[in-house]
């Protein structure tokens, strides 16, 4: 079957931030993490579960109707760190100390990457896009080191997932027997980790 991803991004607010943070040479070790609220989270299912029935209540008709089932959620680890767009391709040289990126939560997708999760003991193969976000005007500095000072650098930033699996079925309103029909997921952003690396 098919599977239906929604992916729910939240859009950072628009006053600049100013962190003293500082880029790490290994890309295995984000410097600095933006995490999302649990009910920002919740709300994205919540959501979903209420168009469903929004859905259903349209679509039913005759001795059977749909039942949406809540499998379980994992976090998925962090995706590659990808490019932020809005970039000069020779990169950005700043000369003070303290001085970074501008960063602003985008939909734009520098591609799609798949994985596969193991949800409430069955596997789920998901699909998912690399959105790295963009460098702005307004959102949430983030600072280069003292050794990239005078030297032309660029914004890298990946994601982890919350991925939330639900099981649809179909029930007969006589019997109660149920039917599996498919699989539905609701994929909402959970950390974004950022990178600067020399060009």
């Amino acid at each position: 079957m098919k599977k239906k991803i929604i992916i729910i991004l939240v859009m950072l607010i628009s006053t600049t931030m100013k962190l003293n943070v500082y880029a790490e040479d290994n890309i295995s070790i984000p410097y600095f993490i933006i995490n999302t609220p649990n009910a920002v989270i919740q709300e994205a299912e919540q959501c979903f579960e209420k168009q469903f029935s929004t859905m259903n209540m349209q679509r039913t008709t005759g001795d059977y109707y749909n039942e949406l089932v809540k499998i379980g959620s994992i976090i998925t680890p962090y995706s590659d760190y990808k490019l932020a767009f809005n970039q000069p391709a020779a990169g950005t040289i700043f000369p003070t100390k303290g001085s970074g990126f501008i960063w602003g939560d985008s939909t734009q997708s520098a591609g799609v990457f798949s994985l596969s999760l193991s949800i409430g003991g069955t596997i789920a193969s998901v699909s998912l896009n690399y959105q790295p976000g963009t460098v702005t005007g307004n959102g949430v500095m983030v600072a280069i080191k003292d050794s990239q000072i005078g030297k032309p650098v660029k914004l890298y930033c990946a994601r982890k997932y919350s991925v939330t699996r639900y099981a649809v079925y179909q029930v007969n309103k006589y019997t109660g027997q149920k039917s599996f029909l498919r699989y539905e997921h609701v994929s909402t952003v959970s950390q974004r980790a950022f990178q600067i690396y020399n060009v």
